[in-house]
């Protein structure tokens, strides 16, 4: 009994801040890997690799290694990747009433 209390008493107090703080560090993670991953395809095709291994590792398209590198020739710099999603839409006061009155 007490070793499944001391586990519950730990799960218990980690699993809140592993489900909140989920979304914004995979978010950040997912970032920080797409920034690595489109470095390291700038680098490799610097070496000489072929797009089609490149894209093949990094599953991603052959097509898209060459849309990155050929970025990278014509500006000089690495591409950054944008955040992906719908923008947020904020409400005013005028038109949270508006809505509510058509609702009811």
């Amino acid at each position: 009994m007490c070793r499944w209390f001391e586990f519950n008493r730990r799960i218990k107090s980690i699993l809140p801040v592993l489900l909140g703080c989920m979304y914004k560090q995979t978010r950040a993670i997912w970032e920080s890997s797409g920034q690595r991953k489109i470095q390291w395809i700038i680098r490799e095709m610097d070496r000489g690799k072929s797009s089609s291994s490149i894209a093949a590792m990094q599953q991603v398209s052959q097509r898209r290694v060459q849309q990155l590198y050929k970025q990278y020739k014509d500006t000089g710099e690495i591409s950054v990747l944008q955040k992906r999603g719908r923008k947020k839409w904020k409400v005013n006061a005028n038109e949270e009433s508006i809505i509510l009155d058509a609702y009811e």
